[in-house]
């Protein structure tokens, strides 16, 4: 079964950006850049889940 969780990318101060889950506020991450803050985001959400 898949499951689709709304992630939301807000830039932070030092020019990263944070990635939160409003379904799931436990995931939390982020990244350099965009690729970098979903593929964290992924993993963040399947740590959360579990």
């Amino acid at each position: 079964m898949i499951y689709a969780y709304p992630c939301e990318l807000t830039p932070d101060e030092d020019g990263s950006l944070i990635a939160l889950f409003p379904d799931v506020p436990e995931a939390v991450t982020g990244g350099k850049d965009r690729t970098e803050a979903l593929t964290m985001a992924e993993d963040a959400l399947v740590t959360a889940l579990a």
